[in-house]
């Protein structure tokens, strides 16, 4: 049909003879008019996709299910008992990053934090306290810790030497949580003759210059925000010294107990996670491009929430706070900013239901079915990376509940716990393997949509595909496509904090963009609660307890309804 409109004359066809040349051009006009045929209706097809606005129904970007109700994480993570080895990151892009520096007791107690958090649920499905709901998240979690052998792991712990232990905790972490186990070995001279190649002679001229010295000691990996007495002494021998032997007590500070350097090394082991994320819903303009804002930037420091509508004072006042407001999922939010009277800007869930029937969701994902109840699930659970939030941070509801188990299970550990973020122009640039060549932080995760009103998704504001969406998150002319596929930075600025404040960092060039997999989309499981409403104030004296279990913790038995 694309042919006869392309070539119909609007008269009638007259007939003529043709010599054998004529025969051969007709053929080859035929073919041609085939050939473009061809390539205009796959054209039409790929702009109508995007004229319609409707999302490719790629992987599983999101959560379905029936209705609101709460949910326990079922994930891998690690969980640090201490807060001051945990550094969360906001960059350009909207990605979140959270790196543990895990010291040997989290590393030893992995697969009984594991074990821990499954006997916990094994014993309040078996007693009927809980009644597993609508997704089996619960029984894959159950089967990969089985298929890994983590409970014969953790039950010999008392007989293994200790350092194969440690390597087969290692071993077991890095199966369950591909691409975020890094082992770091840094030469301590290495660093220090470094340094100095690169700042011999430097003048500091202020705290942020000062600041920027003594952090480039180990490459990305340092967020001091504040010049002390100590590290201003070392700073200062370290800009006089004529050897690497001279920078070494700059290193020191400058590292302390979370790179502690041994034998002449650093030899550490990293967990890091990086998620999507929803941020203030407006634009900002950098070299010409239209990119995602983040109004509030700087060091933000975990609060506890004071303020809360409708919550008594027994629900508030913690940093792992519980909403009533159904739209949180019933999901812990960790605030970092009040906002006035009883709002605050948190890391919390998606924040958004998108129903299924909305013209936006391709016909794969309109028809799912609940796993135990094969009932319709018409909502959908999906974090919109790009403008969304009034000020809060949105990450996907599932690993809401992975940044929860990765902090310690005494909420107000967490308390004060910095988090860092950027300028909406500077990215988040990390030498992710310790190998000194630094990466771009990124995630194969393109979804976004726009609300009106309220919360209330009414279209996607870019084509989830890879190639449509980079160009619409980064700007154009500011990354390039390389033959196998990755993406290169010509030329990129990370982002610096001089006390709490974000500043323009350093500039790099040619740096690749690393891009872990997505992980969410079934790490949580949900349950209805049987001694008691979920919404009740001991619904969420459950709920909340039941996310501390974990390794180095003895739970409240009594708020579990054990006793």
């Amino acid at each position: 049909m694309v042919s006869q409109m392309l070539f119909y004359s609007g008269k009638p066809e007259r007939k003529r003879r043709l010599g054998r040349h004529g025969v051969k051009s007709l053929a080859l006009l035929r073919q041609a008019a085939v050939t473009l045929a061809l390539v205009t209706a796959l054209l039409g097809l790929a702009a109508q996709a995007w004229a319609d606005g409707v999302w490719q129904p790629i992987g599983k970007p999101g959560i379905w299910f029936v209705w609101y109700a709460p949910s326990f994480y079922t994930g891998y993570a690690p969980r640090t008992q201490r807060a001051d080895n945990v550094h969360v990151h906001l960059g350009r892009g909207n990605q979140v990053r959270i790196t543990v520096v895990m010291d040997d007791e989290l590393i030893d107690n992995y697969p009984q934090d594991l074990i821990t958090r499954e006997d916990m649920i094994a014993e309040l499905v078996q007693k009927d306290i809980i009644q597993l709901y609508m997704n089996k998240s619960w029984e894959r979690f159950q089967k990969k810790l089985a298929d890994n052998g983590a409970r014969e792991l953790a039950s010999s712990k008392q007989s293994m030497d200790p350092a194969e232990y440690r390597r087969k905790s290692l071993e077991l972490m890095s199966a369950l949580n591909p691409d975020q186990v890094w082992h770091i070995e840094l030469n301590a001279a290495g660093l220090c003759s470094g340094w100095l190649e690169r700042h011999k002679g430097a003048q500091p001229a202020d705290m942020g210059d000062k600041l920027a010295l003594v952090n480039d000691i180990i490459p990305t990996r340092l967020w001091h925000t504040e010049m002390t007495p100590e590290l201003e002494q070392a700073l200062s021998s370290a800009l006089s010294a004529q050897n690497a032997d001279g920078v070494m007590p700059l290193l020191t500070a400058a590292a302390g107990k979370l790179y502690p350097v041994q034998d002449g090394r650093i030899d550490v082991w990293e967990y890091t996670t990086i998620y999507p994320a929803g941020t203030h819903d407006s634009y900002t303009t950098v070299d010409g491009n239209r990119i995602p804002n983040y109004p509030v930037t700087g060091v933000w420091p975990l609060v506890p929430r004071d303020y809360g509508k409708n919550q008594s004072k027994s629900q508030l006042g913690m940093v792992d706070y519980l909403s009533k407001n159904p739209g949180y999922g019933f999901i812990t939010m960790l605030p970092y900013q009040h906002a006035g009277s009883y709002y605050y800007n948190a890391f919390h869930n998606d924040g958004v239901r998108v129903p299924v029937g909305k013209s936006f969701i391709p016909p794969e994902w309109k028809n799912v079915k609940t796993e135990r109840e094969g009932k319709q699930a018409g909502q959908f659970w999906v974090c919109s990376r790009g403008p969304v939030s009034h000020g809060c941070t949105r990450l996907p509801s599932d690993l809401m509940g992975e940044f929860r188990n990765i902090l310690p299970s005494v909420a107000s550990k967490a308390e004060g716990l910095p988090t860092f973020r950027n300028n909406p122009a500077y990215f988040d640039v990390y030498d992710i393997d310790g190998d000194g060549t630094p990466e771009v932080m990124g995630i194969k995760y393109y979804m976004a949509y726009r609300c009106a009103g309220d919360r209330d998704p009414v279209e996607i504001r870019v084509e989830n595909t890879r190639e449509a969406y980079y160009p619409w998150l980064y700007g154009k002319g500011v990354f390039e496509w390389n033959q196998d596929g990755s993406i290169s930075f010509p030329k990129v600025r990370d982002g610096h904090f001089v006390g709490r404040k974000a500043v323009a960092g350093k500039t790099y060039e040619n740096l690749k963009l690393f891009e872990p997999d997505y992980h969410g989309g079934d790490k949580l499981q949900f349950y209805l609660l049987k001694p008691d409403n979920f919404e009740s104030a001991a619904g969420f004296e459950f709920n909340r307890e039941l996310r501390n279990v974990g390794w180095g913790y003895n739970p409240d038995r009594k708020k579990l309804f054990l006793q």
